[in-house]
């Protein structure tokens, strides 16, 4: 019998990278053939995801800390101040219970090759089904925060405008949470009883999703463009720059990154996660817009108790450059003036002038010239030890 070698072919060599394994199923009697290009597959889509969850949970905190750490005590009450405090919190907590997922019993070899579940612990269990659940809150808060966003600036439009804009951002956030209710019930029930995952209903919420973002965002950038229209640039005019200006700009552009990744659901990107980004996004972009436009239009709000009353030329003319116009001038020398007027018509600070004057002219002469004598001392102490003097 000749052998391979006598014929001159050569059998084809099995590169190493690309050979099998080979997993016993449940029933111990099943093989499954894992090949080993779908192993790294799988571990490269979980890296992707776990730098996916831990960016957006940095992004949280450190909002967060800006948030909390930014605005003023008195407005922590507002209830805009609380939604967004309250969106941050609940995402971050969401994002850390999606990430445990990769170091779970979910994600065990054995597991993901093969899709026996039985031997996945009851606590990973719960804590997918929670993260699931902390979806809806999120949702609330997140289009509760897009319609109190919206309202500040369509409040000035016409009435029409404003009555028409007000109903459908309403339907739209009313159907989104209604169908991530309907969504999560059927996504837990999944989890944690195995029952079939209807995925109409998944496929009907994305695009109620991307609708409800893509629509704030037309309404954040029309603003946008009216402001264009109106100064011929994105850019503060020699009037200077609003704070609505800047709530408008902040949020017109910042509101065209959720889009982007709301329609990235649809398209498969490498297995690329990008409904949590999109959530991300939105909850990051709007308190960050809101703090830049109270910073700007309340100076005196981030500054020390004392420094609102020495403004110098310097921060005069900074505050003036965030206003409009002789308007602001005015207003800005009105409030000097108002200042002024008060220090000067105020008995109680004419008192106060005149027991300090009073306290001072107590100070005698025999005092100052005490203090005279020290200096006439030193002096002569300096003269004396002076090279080259008459007295060495």
């Amino acid at each position: 019998m000749a052998s391979p070698n006598s014929t001159g072919a050569s059998a084809p060599l099995l590169r190493p990278e690309e050979q099998s394994i080979v997993l016993l199923g449940p029933t111990g009697n099943d093989n499954i053939t894992v090949p080993l290009s779908e192993v790294d597959h799988v571990w490269s889509l979980a890296t992707s995801a776990s730098i996916n969850y831990g960016s957006q949970i940095g992004a949280c905190f450190i909002m967060l800390v800006v948030l909390l750490t930014m605005t003023p005590k008195h407005r922590f009450k507002r209830l805009p101040t609380i939604i967004h405090t309250l969106a941050l919190i609940l995402q971050m907590i969401r994002l850390v219970l999606l990430a445990l997922y990769f170091p779970s019993s979910w994600f065990s070899l054995y597991v993901q090759m093969t899709g026996d579940v039985q031997f996945v612990a009851q606590v990973d269990y719960n804590i997918s089904a929670t993260a699931t659940i902390l979806g809806v809150p999120v949702t609330v808060l997140l289009e509760l925060s897009l319609i109190l966003q919206a309202w500040s600036m369509v409040q000035l439009w016409p009435t029409w405008a404003k009555i028409f804009s007000t109903v459908v951002s309403g339907l739209l956030s009313l159907t989104t949470i209604a169908f991530a209710i309907l969504v999560t019930i059927v996504q837990t029930k999944f989890i944690l009883y195995g029952e079939k995952l209807q995925l109409w209903t998944r496929m009907a919420f994305l695009p109620l999703l991307a609708t409800s973002v893509t629509w704030f965002c037309f309404l954040f950038n029309s603003r946008l463009v009216t402001h264009m229209v109106s100064n011929r640039t994105i850019l503060p005019s020699l009037k200077g720059l609003h704070a609505m200006d800047v709530l408008v700009i902040t949020n017109g552009l910042l509101m065209i990154v959720p889009v982007l990744f709301v329609f990235l659901e649809f398209r498969d990107f490498g297995g690329f996660e990008s409904g949590s980004v999109a959530y991300t996004s939105v909850i990051v972009a709007l308190p960050l817009g809101t703090l830049v436009a109270q910073r700007i239009a309340n100076p005196d709000w981030f500054s020390s108790p004392g420094a609102s009353t020495n403004l110098s030329a310097g921060d005069a003319s900074k505050r003036q450059l965030l206003r409009s116009g002789e308007g602001a001038n005015n207003s800005f020398q009105t409030q000097s003036t108002g200042v002024v007027k008060s220090q000067v018509s105020s008995e109680p600070r004419y008192h106060h002038a005149d027991n300090v004057d009073a306290m001072l002219a107590r100070i005698d002469d025999a005092d100052l010239e005490q203090g005279v004598r020290v200096d006439h001392r030193i002096e002569r102490c300096v003269e004396k030890t002076r090279p080259g003097s008459a007295e060495s």
